[in-house]
């Protein structure tokens, strides 16, 4: 029997293979302040019954200024990861097939390689006649590239490695059908369709037919003209600056699944019907640096989902980055009013009396305007990183009082009483003790600050910022991401200070593990062409937007 579920899930692997390879390479619909990526001639040919769709451009300046950066150079070393799975029965397959794209080029070695596809779009449609989800990827050759003198290399290889190949003559063009499953099963087969300049891959003939016969459709002009890519499309980058732009219409899917008439078993709309997720978009750009942007769009459908979606919009904002010192290699920030909400959701059924003394501490919560979590490379000869939690609060002087109180009681806990000691940092009171292993706390309340860390310079380093602070070393892009929305969650982490960190750890510990460390010198130096990473989430009226950007890593 066909499983709708089965193909579904076959659709969505497939779907989310080729979006990776592609992408590896103001609240408002997005206006076109140039040529959109939405606009290529690929694109027309996208149904309008697609309930998602992904599309790439190598021509864009994005991909570009990717392409000559050093993640292009990382992405193609990638390829080489797979020979690790060589062990592998099923790798050992698909390994030689990959390498055949690799020599036609229709995966690029490295970034001085031309590119044989200059644009793409793949989609997953639902054959309402067969009861089941189709896919399909159309390609366009690039300037001066001849596909046709390509494919038949790729054909071989998979032909070599045990698969069931057969010629095919599909839009009257040349093509080879592949054998992906058993008889019976709903992707049985899938086909390879190809011209000079065109390509089509699809799980059906009349799919991969449609790039060779058919003619371009309005099917994107209809998809963005509904309420739910709006929405999303208006929450990332104007597809005008993207070089990739990824689109799932959840709704359209839940109600076209739902007109097929599926076995309750096989029918997978009515539990979809309980997330409150509408629509979604995705979009990857390169300026000054590589970002990502993604946009959920939110129909709470119970009262627990709107408890939910609530106290997580409506962020106050913060400029806690511009606070906290330069050379942190990890800092996570929750926005306190996004902490009060929470709070308060969760007290929602519980009396003011049974909280007892509590409540009043608890009430404390309502004048954060963040908290912040940081960490920072070992100083000195101990080989423990530096750790801050930093609390931006209305009411810092009680807040500090309590925080104090509470750090006394973990100390007497613990079994090794530790005395406080006072001393003035920076122009501030500063309360601190130490361990006998060099660690500390170290607390204080200024300027709206309360401040806890485990080390003097760090302590220091926030009281009277001497080397910058984290906003400043980071890129126009980043900064114009942080400043265009009021996240309640910003993460950074810098994968060179982390590996920096990781080194000195090892080094300082090797009397003790025999020089023997858990990280290669080949590993840290994979993590360091990482780079710095930064993400931020926000929630407003009903829309998740999730957005990161990578810097580049420091040469050398």
């Amino acid at each position: 029997m066909r499983s709708f579920k089965l193909a579904l899930s076959v659709a969505v692997l497939s779907s989310s293979v080729l979006l990776f390879q592609g992408c590896s390479k103001k609240e408002e619909t997005p206006a076109a302040s140039g040529p959109s990526i939405l606009d290529s001639e690929i694109v027309s040919y996208l149904p309008a019954t697609s309930v998602g769709f992904f599309t790439w451009n190598t021509e864009s300046e994005g991909y570009k200024k990717l392409k000559s950066s050093v993640w292009s150079q990382n992405a193609s070393k990638s390829l080489e990861l797979l020979k690790n799975l060589e062990d592998n029965p099923d790798a050992k397959r698909i390994i030689p097939i990959i390498d055949s794209l690799v020599q036609t080029g229709l995966v690029p070695k490295s970034p001085s390689q031309p590119d044989v596809i200059n644009s793409g779009v793949g989609f997953i449609d639902i054959d309402k006649a067969a009861k089941l989800p189709t896919v399909a990827i159309y390609m366009s050759a690039a300037s001066g590239q001849d596909l046709s003198s390509k494919i038949p290399t790729l054909e071989s290889a998979i032909s070599a490695q045990g698969f069931a190949t057969q010629k095919e003559t599909i839009g009257g063009v040349q093509g080879f059908s592949v054998q992906v499953g058993d008889k019976g099963n709903p992707f049985e087969k899938f086909y390879v369709a190809y011209s000079k300049d065109k390509l089509a891959l699809a799980s059906s003939i009349p799919l991969a037919e449609t790039l060779f016969n058919g003619k371009p459709s309005a099917g994107i002009q209809q998809i963005k003209q509904s309420e739910e890519f709006k929405k999303a499309a208006g929450g990332v980058t104007n597809p005008a600056e993207s070089m990739s732009f990824a689109y799932f219409d959840m709704n359209k899917f839940i109600s076209t699944v739902a007109s097929l008439g599926l076995s309750p078993e096989q029918d997978p709309s009515t539990e979809l019907k309980e997330i409150p997720v509408q629509s979604l978009a995705l979009t990857s750009s390169m300026k000054d640096n590589l970002s990502y942007s993604v946009a959920v769009s939110l129909n709470p459908k119970n009262e627990n989902q709107k408890r939910v979606i609530s106290a997580l919009s409506g962020a106050g904002g913060s400029d806690i980055l511009n606070k906290v010192p330069s050379d942190l290699m990890l800092l996570l920030s929750l926005d306190g009013k996004t902490i009060s909400s929470i709070k308060n959701a969760m007290l929602t059924e519980i009396p003011a009396e049974a909280l007892g003394p509590m409540g009043e501490q608890l009430k404390l919560l309502d004048s954060l305007k963040s908290l912040s979590l940081g960490l920072r490379g070992p100083a000195g000869a101990t080989p423990f990183p530096e750790l801050v939690l930093v609390a931006e609060s209305s009411e810092s002087d009680a807040l500090h009082k309590l925080v104090k109180s509470q750090l006394d009681m973990a100390l007497a806990s613990s079994g090794m009483p530790m005395p406080w000691q006072q001393k003035e940092i920076g122009g501030a009171q500063v309360t601190y003790a130490l361990s006998p292993f060099g660690v500390g706390a170290y607390v204080t309340s200024n300027k709206g600050m309360v401040i806890v860390a485990s080390g003097e310079k760090l302590i220091s380093d926030l009281v009277t910022p001497s080397n910058g602070t984290l906003l400043a070393g980071m890129s126009n892009s980043t900064k114009e991401m942080l400043s265009s929305s009021k996240p309640f969650i910003v993460a950074y982490s810098d994968f060179n200070k982390i590996a920096n960190a990781l080194s000195s750890t090892q080094d300082q510990l090797a009397m003790f593990t025999g020089g023997k460390g858990g990280i290669s010198p080949e590993q840290l130096a994979q993590m360091r062409q990482v780079g710095t990473v930064v993400l931020s989430l926000n929630v407003d009226d009903n829309l998740v937007k999730l957005r990161s950007t990578y810097e580049i890593p420091p040469k050398g």
